[in-house]
């Protein structure tokens, strides 16, 4: 058929290509379509043509338009269970073509995801290192995302129906695992399963365990490992000397609840004693390997509890009272004395022992403002908070004192650098083994602020770095574990760019050092001054020579008169009196052959000034407002 059309003005009409046609639905979903056509009937071979797809639900008053080169589209983001109208035009470069028949498709309804649980194969023998295969299966419509998760872990996520996926190096830990689906419809769906594992045996023992003579102790073991395996303890493991269950030796292996492949072993040993301190060993064994791990029995030195009546006596602790300060305090010998009530505050200082406790008595509703108490420190004598929670206070003390560790000890500082130091020191004292971390507090003494920094180790010792150069630092150390921790440590203070370290201690005792020397140089020119007065005494005696009374001065400032008027001295002890006297006050005095008293004559200080000592003087008579200005004439 051929279209003639007469026009007036003699003008050119473009031919355009036919439209295209047989539109069909090739697949459809949930949420979209695929159409299919054919091309144009007449169109130029070498012409270019394009197709514009035109679609709209049977809802909406406007179409939309997408474009292609080929004669297939995919039309997406569709409502389900939805009918739409489409359409398709050809365009070249003469124009577009008229519409191709019209195509009324549906999109499919929507059902929500489903996934099965997930299928592991080998199914029966996954062993640890090796490798397993994992399946996942899910339906709905649209198509769900399926993700795998082991162990809470996501391994793999794919938009599919069916999804395998290989795992290599299976460890012990990797016994949960899940397939989700998810469809954007309706609830996301999960499936789990748990499997088994094979694998050799893995110990984790309580190390060491602390007694005192006379306990009876638990060692326990947690062993992992399937199939069962056979457990047992050794007292030696190279000569395979095992426990054997009796006497006071309680041995108990059995598996651990609600766990297929994890058990419990543990040996009591009743009443500790010599032979029964030392290492003991865990061992377990299956079809896939072996593991054995030591535990440990040692005794507490008990000489390092700090002695709570050298504490009470050092506090003052009045002797009624006395009664509590046994070698753990005991407050219930005294909490109905009304006179102890007073000391109550010194109790607590004994009974803390070094540790803070204050973790503990905040499980025990101590109110916020009495927990000082709790770590051994009232900050006043503050009856409100001892007398109600005292019985608390104490029962944190006792729960403690074999948990938690002393302060650390002999704190030292190696200085590096300008910038930078090493601060060592020692485990503590009290629970040495009870100290999983050291806190260390350190802060710059000559800033305005008083904000201190710290820090956590493990180690017995800490790196200080970008410090201020020629700055004076101060550092103070905890010790803690999971329970609480120790009080601080006595501080210790270096200066950056100078080789000397102070701390509290050393200073008290430097000052101790030097007063002793200082006090020895004294006396040493004090004797010095009374020996060589006698001489100059004597020999003027001995030489007939006759002075008149004076008096000379170390300070001039000291200007009391002296009469001795009234005073008789015999003549046999005249030398003896001038001698002692006159050496002993600064004052040399001159007598005449018939014993006679001697009168003290006035005193003419000419005008002066005040200078500062001499180095001699400094150390002579003290430097902290203990001495005297010499006067310069």
């Amino acid at each position: 058929m051929i279209s003639v059309r007469k026009t007036e003005n003699q003008t050119t009409v473009s031919g355009v290509t036919s439209p295209p046609h047989s539109l069909a639905v090739a697949s459809h979903s949930a949420t979209w379509v695929t159409i299919t056509w054919k091309p144009p009937e007449f169109s130029h071979p070498s012409e270019q043509i394009t197709y514009s797809i035109y679609h709209k639900s049977t809802a909406d008053e406007s179409y939309q338009i997408s474009n292609t080169t080929v004669t297939t589209r995919k039309i997406d983001k569709l409502n389900p269970n939805t009918q739409y109208i489409v359409y398709v035009k050809a365009i070249s470069k003469k124009g577009a073509s008229l519409p191709s028949e019209t195509l009324i498709a549906w999109t499919d309804p929507a059902y929500p995801a489903f996934v099965e649980p997930p299928t592991v194969h080998p199914i029966n023998l996954v062993i640890e290192g090796s490798s397993m295969t994992i399946l996942c299966i899910a339906m709905g419509t649209p198509m769900p995302t399926i993700s795998l998760y082991i162990s809470g872990r996501l391994v793999r996520q794919e938009t599919t129906r069916h999804m395998v996926t290989v795992v290599h190096n299976v460890t012990r830990d990797m016994d949960q695992i899940s397939c989700y689906a998810d469809n954007g419809y309706g609830t996301p769906m999960q499936a789990s399963r748990k499997i088994t594992i094979s694998h050799m045996p893995h110990i984790q023992a309580s190390r060491i365990t602390m007694a005192t003579f006379g306990d009876t102790i638990t060692l326990e073991c947690k062993v992992d490992a399937y199939p069962e395996p056979k457990m047992i303890f050794w007292k030696n493991h190279e000569e395979r000397k095992a426990v054997i269950q009796g006497g006071k030796y309680d041995v108990s292996i059995g598996r651990m609840k609600d766990e297929e492949d994890k058990y419990m072993m543990q040996l009591s040993i009743k009443n500790i004693g010599d032979l029964d301190v030392g290492d003991y060993f865990c061992h377990a064994e299956n079809a896939f390997g072996s593991a054995t791990q030591p535990v440990s029995v040692r005794i507490r030195n008990i000489a390092t509890v700090s002695n709570i009546t050298q504490c009470c006596i050092e506090q003052n602790v009045s002797s009624v009272c006395m009664d509590a300060c046994s070698f753990y305090l005991d407050i219930d010998a005294v909490i109905q004395k009304v006179e102890c009530v007073n000391d109550f505050d010194k109790l607590i200082k004994c009974a803390a022992d070094g540790s803070d406790h204050r973790k503990c008595c905040v499980d025990w509703k101590v109110p916020r403002n009495c927990l000082d108490y709790c770590r051994g420190e009232p900050w006043l004598n503050n009856k409100i908070c001892v007398l109600p929670y005292i019985k608390q206070i104490m029962n944190c003390f006792h729960e403690g004192r074999d948990k938690l560790p002393g302060p650390p000890q002999n704190i030292r500082v190696d200085i590096l650098d300008s910038r930078s130091v090493k601060i060592m020191w020692d485990p503590p004292v009290k629970n040495p083994q009870t100290a999983e971390m050291y806190r260390v507090y350190w802060r710059l003494l000559d800033m305005d602020t008083k904000n201190s920094l710290k820090n956590d180790t493990p180690n017995t010792y800490f790196s200080l770095t970008e410090l201020k150069d020629g700055g004076t630092y101060e550092c103070v150390i905890k010790a803690l574990n999971h329970r609480g921790t120790s009080t601080l440590s006595a501080p210790v203070r270096f200066t950056m760019g100078e080789k000397y370290i102070t701390s509290a201690a050393s200073l008290n005792d430097n000052v101790s050092h030097v007063g002793v020397a200082i006090g020895v140089v004294l006396a040493l020119v004090v004797v010095a001054a009374i020996v060589i007065g006698a001489i100059w005494f004597i020999r003027t005696k001995s030489m007939g020579a006759k002075h008149q009374g004076g008096v000379a001065f170390e300070n001039p400032s000291y200007l009391r008169e002296v009469n001795m008027d009234h005073i008789q001295v015999p003549q046999t002890q005249a030398e003896t009196a001038l001698a002692s006297n006159g050496t002993a006050n600064g004052i040399a005095v001159s007598a005449t052959s018939g014993g006679q008293g001697w009168k003290h004559e006035p005193l003419h200080v000419p005008t002066s000034q005040e200078v500062n000592p001499t180095l001699y003087e400094e150390l002579k008579l003290g430097q902290d407002g203990a001495g005297f200005k010499r006067l310069k004439p």
